[in-house]
């Protein structure tokens, strides 16, 4: 799944805190490390998120977290 379209995008999660991260997601807001959050918001034209400091417009939290649960699953196969 593409979150977004923009050149070398990234977020980095260190793999001990996916699931963490992953479950917050799922409550609408998460923090990746000190003073870098994911929190969802809606307005009178649109919803999204908001991830250290950048709006992804009409994205939801089930759709990162549904990328964090791919990234577990890869992470535990290639360790496999």
């Amino acid at each position: 799944m593409i979150m977004c379209k923009r050149a070398n995008a990234a977020v980095y999660v260190e793999e001990g805190r996916l699931e963490e991260v992953r479950n917050s997601l799922k409550s609408g807001g998460a923090v990746l490390r000190p003073w870098e959050f994911i929190s969802h918001y809606t307005s009178t034209f649109s919803s999204g998120l908001i991830v250290c400091g950048y709006q992804f417009s009409y994205r939801r939290g089930s759709e990162l977290a549904a990328l964090f649960t791919r990234a577990i699953a890869e992470l535990k196969e290639a360790s496999s």
